[in-house]
């Protein structure tokens, strides 16, 4: 469940950065919704992180995705793909959206069984 987790969380931290991309140039429909999800978003992140590694470990990693470390690692990974792909902004956030119910339903699962 933990390798699932990280991944959902990887996908959602990768779709989130793409939308923000979208955000900042102001062509993200729906953007106080966006920014809900965001916060959301951040908030299992750190839930999961704590609960699989720790309390010291998750807010170290934790710490270093909010500072930019999620941020540069999308730009020359994932980005690049959904680029290539001319994924448009509202699928995007489609999909952060979708992968950010997805994850919170994961950890649901995960506090509970």
């Amino acid at each position: 469940m933990d390798i699932l987790i990280i991944i959902v969380a990887s996908l959602t931290i990768s779709f989130w950065a793409y939308s923000n991309i979208w955000y900042q140039k102001g062509l993200l429909r729906y953007t106080h919704g966006y920014l809900i999800f965001a916060m959301i978003q951040w908030m299992l992140i750190l839930i999961n992180l704590v609960w699989i590694w720790g309390w010291l470990i998750g807010l170290v990693v934790f710490t270093v995705l909010m500072l930019g470390g999620a941020v540069l690692i999308t730009n020359y990974t994932t980005n690049q793909i959904y680029r290539s792909l001319k994924m448009s902004p509202d699928i995007s956030l489609a999909l952060f959206s979708t992968f950010v119910w997805i994850l919170g339903i994961s950890t649901i699962i995960k506090i509970f069984i």
